[in-house]
């Protein structure tokens, strides 16, 4: 039992200590950059943008772009993940593989857990949470959910499917898992697209719980890959791959759909002015 409490360790570690750095240290790391002069440069063109072309064109535009560049960094990065197959890859599937025991009951929990980053169980709460949210969203602009909700589950399938083309590095001998681990991307970009929706319909969320939310994000796509590798379906790489590919796609969603969720209704004022200044309010900072 100690050893794969170690393994799921080694996995959530990293995720906790990066969120350490960036919201709870001393040092802030995620305040400064957001604070710092690159960053609002960047919101000055973003919102530059949203003026000149309007905030659905801007949208459609970021989300191409994003998707180029985010091929742009995963194919280089599978063909690395291909050149460590031999040295990397085979003798950690192979130790994996010989600690595993396929009839113990963490084997049976493992496995139903990982059904999380599957299509399926990802299609259906997009579906799920869509319907919420444009019940919550129904005095305004009913309609942005849903296809916020949408694109997670169709970029990712689609980027995956072309990031598997051009890396082609096969699969491990005990799985069908190729790069990168879609499991991993489509927990990642679903519940941060759906921590966004939340940021943005109830705005006073706390500073602290907006830092848990964002961290909650990553943990999850921690224990997708965990899962994903204890029961041997992707060479470790693919996993390290689903998981970059997982938190870039995020981004590229979020910069995306931020011109259109600046739109989103007031839930308790309806006398907000028609272009909302409280929709003003950040949903990803502090």
């Amino acid at each position: 039992m100690i050893l794969p409490i170690l393994l799921l360790a080694a996995f959530i570690v990293p995720v906790l200590a990066v969120s350490a750095v960036a919201w709870w240290s001393p040092l802030r790391v995620g305040e400064r950059l957001a604070a710092s002069a690159w960053a609002k440069r960047l919101q000055r063109g973003h919102r530059a943008l949203i003026a000149e072309l309007g905030p659905l064109a801007t949208g459609i535009g970021l989300l191409l772009a994003g998707s180029a560049a985010i091929v742009a960094v995963c194919w280089p990065l599978g063909k690395v993940a291909a050149m460590l197959e031999r040295p990397v890859d085979v003798p950690v599937l192979e130790w994996m593989q010989a600690q595993a025991s396929p009839t113990s009951a963490l084997t049976s929990v493992v496995t139903q857990l990982t059904k999380m980053g599957d299509l399926t169980s990802i299609a259906f709460l997009a579906l799920a949470a869509a319907a919420l949210f444009a019940v919550l969203w129904r005095r305004r602009w009913w309609w942005i959910p849903p296809i916020v909700l949408a694109l997670p589950v169709v970029a990712e399938a689609v980027l995956q499917r072309v990031l598997a083309l051009l890396v082609d590095r096969g699969h491990p001998p005990t799985a069908l898992g190729t790069y990168p681990s879609g499991g991993t991307a489509r927990i990642i970009a679903l519940s941060g697209v759906l921590f966004f929706l939340a940021l943005a319909t109830w705005p006073g969320i706390r500073p602290r719980w907006r830092a848990i939310g964002w961290t909650a994000v990553g943990l999850l796509g921690a224990l997708e890959a965990f899962t994903r590798f204890y029961l041997l379906q992707h060479w470790p790489t693919d996993l390290v791959g689903g998981w970059i590919f997982g938190e870039l796609l995020l981004l590229v969603i979020l910069a995306a759909v931020w011109p259109v969720a600046r739109l989103r209704p007031a839930l308790i004022d309806d006398d907000d002015d028609e272009t909302g200044e409280s929709a003003r309010a950040p949903l990803t900072g502090h």
